[in-house]
């Protein structure tokens, strides 16, 4: 039998994710990331600014308050807003994890501190739906192949925040998830399928995100049971010459307001 794990986060979309896969296919663990032990948030932030553990820290705390703001802009629906999307289009798949069982989460642990776990497990396939830079040691664990769902149309829209940058460009017809092999490229490696949501001029970039992940999903479940049938995924390579890759730091407070004034006065 061929052995899947899924590495993600926890957040309710990412429940529907684990639950959709889990409901079509049998499901050899789920690692969750978490935030990382204190010492090696403190070693990366200092191998970072290459600087003291003062101005590490100065950074570590002014990032997450730009990042909040930044974020309040780009999802400015309320709670109750987000748990309406939810419901209309994750049923109840979104609420916690149906299978407790092969979930693996510390709250102190990245993805790299599973290795001695997953390379326990030997899959066949890993898949990811968020959580953040996958190391080689990990996407070499897979003997046969990696599957990553990104929010962006690739190779146009790569990297972070390619959902809002599509807005933010005035190009919602872009906006779209690709599904491709992980590699040492961020969002870079041979695309498997991509596909495109049906958008209301009332959609805003989380609402369309979250479609982004009802689409990935079933796009992710019609290339494993033709795996399962034929032993193969079919993918061809990304022109990397096309789109741009969008990182954190080309995110600003400003392209968030002009985002969110955007959708306010649709």
């Amino acid at each position: 039998m061929k052995k899947i794990i899924i590495l993600t986060s926890d957040n309710a979309f990412q429940k529907y994710f684990v639950n959709e896969l889990s409901s079509n296919f049998i499901i050899s663990g789920v690692f969750i990331i978490g935030d990382g032990s204190f010492v090696n948030r403190i070693k990366s932030l200092k191998s970072r600014y290459k600087s003291n553990l003062i101005f590490a820290l100065f950074k570590r705390y002014y990032n997450k308050s730009l990042n909040k703001k930044i974020q309040e802009l780009l999802y400015p629906e309320s709670d109750n807003e987000k748990l309406i999307i939810y419901n209309k289009l994750f049923d109840s798949k979104w609420k916690c994890f149906q299978n407790e069982d092969n979930i693996f989460y510390n709250k102190r642990f990245q993805f790299d501190d599973w290795y001695d776990e997953i390379y326990k497990i030997s899959p066949d396939v890993i898949i990811v739906h968020g959580g953040g830079w996958i190391s080689k040691k990990i996407i070499n664990l897979a003997k046969d192949y990696t599957i990553n769902l990104h929010w962006g149309h690739s190779p146009f829209y790569r990297g972070s925040n390619c959902t809002a940058f599509a807005f933010y460009n005035s190009d919602k017809k872009s906006v779209g998830v690709t599904i491709h092999e992980l590699s040492n490229k961020i969002d870079g490696g041979d695309i498997y399928d991509v596909g495109f949501p049906e958008l209301s001029d009332h959609d805003s970039v989380f609402s369309a995100e979250m479609k982004l992940t009802v689409l990935g999903s079933s796009i992710i479940i019609k290339l494993m049971k033709g795996y399962f049938l034929d032993g193969i995924i079919k993918s061809k390579p990304q022109d990397l010459s096309k789109g741009k890759l969008y990182l954190v730091k080309h995110m600003s407070i400003k392209i968030a307001k002009i985002i969110n004034d955007k959708f306010i006065n649709n």
